[in-house]
């Protein structure tokens, strides 16, 4: 299995770890360029600036040898060791797709919240329930009334380690909640309001609401989602002309994308339909 063929498994588990304390870095040891790399990924889906995807070139690891050959799969936890390496593909012994359930098995070890290696020696309980992500409002309304009865320094540096792990959290929940905006926009409006409502009762809930206090029912997004359901059919209609008929759907693809764009080349999601337009062979 070469590494074109594992790309859109790969692609939906970067979709699907969203939000988890999961990236994905794909490196070209090849000949091809880094532009026509990006474009295919970019046709499966990945934006440059989806916020669990790196492209890069080249690369390697010291802990690992002989990985001079492509595809070659690198998994690292969330504290950035090394846990597992793999020369994929069949001509290479082994099944890339192995990778994923890899993936899924160190992930039931990772906190949904990192606070650290550091032990917690006063708020034991609470620190366990935000890495769990277990009733985070209600939790981090705890920690907050915490703060006001502190009665040591060290009480106050756990605090201070919980909200700000915690915030830098929610800041990068935002983010990669925006980033959506370029490829499916359509759920930037259901996965605020869900962190919204996973913060309510905490004083962090309030950027999450007024970053949808700013963004929903809008024109920009109500033309980006338009934009977004009718990329989704071109790239269908697309998908199922084989050839002969490929190169005049291709064509007839580039004109409907032209034209969905024009006059709103401004939004993030035009950048993406602009890009796959570019890269249809």
């Amino acid at each position: 299995m070469g590494c074109r063929a594992i790309s859109p498994e790969l692609v939906s588990l970067a979709r699907k770890l969203e939000g988890r304390p999961f990236h994905l870095i794909a490196t070209d040891r090849q000949r091809s360029d880094r532009a026509s790399q990006l474009a295919y990924l970019k046709g499966l889906g990945l934006a440059e600036d989806s916020p669990n995807f790196t492209l890069t070139s080249g690369g390697g690891h010291p802990g690992v040898k002989g990985n001079g050959y492509v595809p070659y799969y690198m998994i690292f936890d969330h504290r950035g060791r090394l846990a597992r390496e793999h020369m994929g593909g069949a001509y290479h012994g082994g099944d890339g797709l192995a990778m994923i359930d890899w993936v899924d098995k160190l992930l039931l070890g990772t906190p949904s919240i990192d606070l650290g290696e550091k032990p917690f020696v006063h708020l034991t309980a609470l620190a366990k329930e935000v890495e769990a992500r277990k009733k985070l409002g209600s939790t981090m309304k705890a920690v907050e009334r915490r703060a006001e009865s502190a009665e040591s320094d060290a009480e106050r540096e756990e605090i201070d380690r919980i909200r700000t792990t915690v915030e830098t959290w929610r800041d990068r929940q935002i983010a990669s909640i925006d980033a959506l905006l370029a490829t499916r926009p359509s759920d930037v409006v259901p996965r605020l309001t869900a962190l919204a409502k996973e913060l309510r009762g905490s004083a962090l809930a309030a950027a999450v609401e007024t970053r949808l206090e700013e963004i929903k029912g809008t024109k920009p997004l109500r033309d980006a989602i338009a934009i977004e359901k009718s990329f989704r059919k071109i790239k269908a209609t697309l998908a199922r002309a084989k050839g002969s008929r490929r190169p005049r759907a291709v064509a007839s693809a580039r004109s409907k994308l032209e034209k969905l764009i024009a006059g709103k080349e401004d939004l993030p999601i035009a950048k993406t339909v602009r890009d796959y337009a570019a890269g249809l062979r």
